[in-house]
């Protein structure tokens, strides 16, 4: 049994060894990124079986992001190999006080090419639970449909569908980000937006509890809002639980923190049936996801700092990991 399938773009990152701009540097780390291979990785360092699905040019970059998550125990079997389109990479460059900046050279990439025509139901068989971001329907109009097809399945086959939007204004304008993303939001029984992602895409609205009904409406059981440095929030059918976030003093990188706070949610949520989660499971899932997300900030790099379960449980205080 596989308990999380999810399907994206994965890209190479480069970003300067040390602190400094890419213009002044000589030398670059290597490694691999993307918003859904940072959760399966986060999943599988948890012992989950996950299954990643994208598509991969057939090149020294598309087999480095193989390795690496088959590395880390992700299941790649159904990764489809393109010989005519490159992998994407993309380049990362610390800024004191802000997020980093981020470069991507994704345009016309092997996974921005996937489309209905490779859908098929073999990515999901065996699957408790299919996890999607808004990243890959911005790659290109196919890769939307392909988002839809795959959501509206997994949801006839009786999986639970998280969706986290996870927008990028540097992939599609707003105009289209709001129609499409709302296009795909019934297809959710999880929603993990961000709070500023909330209120984009429910702007007329009054409050966060009006948006939060609104999304109930469309069938979506959980709402998880993630709230940065105030921690979460989240309405289980219209019951309502907030926690505060993991308190640290100082922020080494940003990126991939929200991709760590969704998988640390479903780790907890995966103990138990997502069909019917319960207030106790998810006050426990919102205090894990908000120390996974807090914790993935003191790493330089996408992915690398997810925790083993040894160590989430010693973050959590559930044990005491002996260091010497």
């Amino acid at each position: 049994m596989t308990d999380v399938v999810t399907l994206g773009e994965t890209m190479v990152l480069f970003q300067p060894s040390s602190q400094g701009k890419i213009t002044d540097s000589q030398y670059f780390l290597k490694s691999i990124g993307g918003a859904e291979s940072n959760v399966a990785l986060a999943l599988a360092r948890l012992n989950h079986p996950v299954r990643w699905i994208s598509k991969l040019g057939n090149d020294p970059f598309g087999k480095l992001i193989l390795r690496t998550l088959q590395a880390e125990n992700v299941n790649v079997e159904h990764v489809i190999t393109d010989s005519e389109n490159p992998t994407a990479v993309f380049f990362k460059e610390a800024r004191p006080l802000r997020d980093p900046a981020v470069y991507y050279y994704r345009k016309h990439s092997a996974a921005s090419h996937l489309s209905v025509d490779d859908f098929d139901d073999q990515w999901l068989l065996g699957a408790r639970h299919l996890h999607m971001t808004g990243i890959t329907p911005a790659l290109s109009h196919d890769s939307f449909l392909l988002t839809e097809a795959i959501m509206k399945r997994a949801r006839e086959l009786g999986l639970t569908v998280s969706f986290d939007p996870n927008i990028r204004f540097k992939l599609w304008s707003k105009e289209e980000a709001k129609e499409k993303l709302l296009r795909l939001l019934p297809y959710s029984t999880i929603f993990m937006p961000g709070e500023d992602e909330l209120a984009f895409l429910y702007p007329e609205v009054e409050s966060t509890e009006d948006a939060v009904k609104q999304i109930h409406e469309l069938g979506v059981d959980l709402i998880v809002i993630k709230k940065g440095e105030q921690g979460s929030y989240a309405s289980l059918k219209g019951k309502t639980i907030a926690k505060p976030a993991f308190k640290i003093e100082h922020v080494i990188d940003s990126v991939g923190a929200g991709d760590a706070f969704c998988a640390g949610l479903l780790h907890e949520l995966l103990k138990g049936d997502l069909k019917n989660i319960t207030l106790s499971q998810l006050e426990l899932a919102l205090v894990t996801a908000n120390t996974m997300g807090a914790y993935a900030t003191q790493f330089k790099g996408d992915w690398e700092g997810a925790p083993t379960e040894e160590e989430l449980n010693d973050l959590l205080g559930k044990s005491t990991l002996i260091d010497r």
